[in-house]
Parts: structure tokens; sequence; C-alpha cells
């Protein structure tokens, strides 16, 4: 489970020109500002010890939030539905970047399909 949303999390277009609605709005309204937003993903990414995923992901409310899990743990366990992965796993970026991971994960936000996350947003404001 983990995986497949890590990977349908990523596009093959880099640099997407702006975050899609309602997903932008409610990322600032969370997080401030997009900038927050990114930085507060990418702190808890590059800190990460270990194996595991940081996910962004949505509570039974429509609340945004971010979460740090271990290994294979994932967030329903937690009662929240994520909608974006970022594997943390040595084996994620070593190849690329070698013991790089800030680098792998700058890199990463480059290629977030943001589209994809908004859609998956949106099927649980639905809810």
């Amino acid at each position: 489970m983990n995986h497949e949303l890590y990977f349908s999390s990523m596009s093959q277009r880099k640099g997407q020109e702006k975050i899609p609605e309602p997903l932008n709005s409610h990322l600032i309204e969370k997080f401030g500002s997009i900038e927050n937003f990114k930085y507060q993903l990418l702190e808890r990414a590059n800190s990460f010890r270990g194996s595991g995923y940081v996910f962004l992901t949505v509570n039974q409310n429509s609340e945004l939030y971010l979460m740090a899990l271990p290994n294979q743990e994932n967030p329903y366990v937690y009662q929240r539905i994520p909608i974006l992965a970022i594997d943390v796993w040595e084996h994620a970026y070593y190849l690329d970047y070698y013991n790089d991971k800030k680098k792998y994960n700058e890199a990463f936000f480059q290629i977030i399909d943001f589209t994809e996350v908004n859609r998956k947003y949106q099927e649980n404001l639905k809810k």
C-alpha cells in the first residue's frame, strides 16, 4: 500500500506550476503558506532516521496532517487517509543520491503529482 501511494505521488513532469484547488487553499490554511508546507514536509523527511515514509494525510474532518511513520506502518492505523507519500528508506534514494537524503527529498518535491494528490484529497471531501 505505501509503495503504491509513493509511486502514484510522482509525476513525469518536473516542477508543476501550481497546486490545484481546493488542495492549494487548504495547504495554505493549514501550514500558513506553500513554502511552509514544503519546509515542514521536507524537514520531517530529512530528519527521519531509519526506514519509513512521510505522509500527507487527511482525517475524518478533512483536516490535513503530516505524519512520519517507521517501516511499513501506515496512517490508516491512526484513522488518517494518506494522500501523498515520500519513501525515506535508503533504497529509494541511494543509487541516485548516495547518502544525500536531503537532495533526494528536494528532488522528489519537484516531481510530486499535485493533481493526483488533489484528486485523492477531493475524494476524501466527498465522504
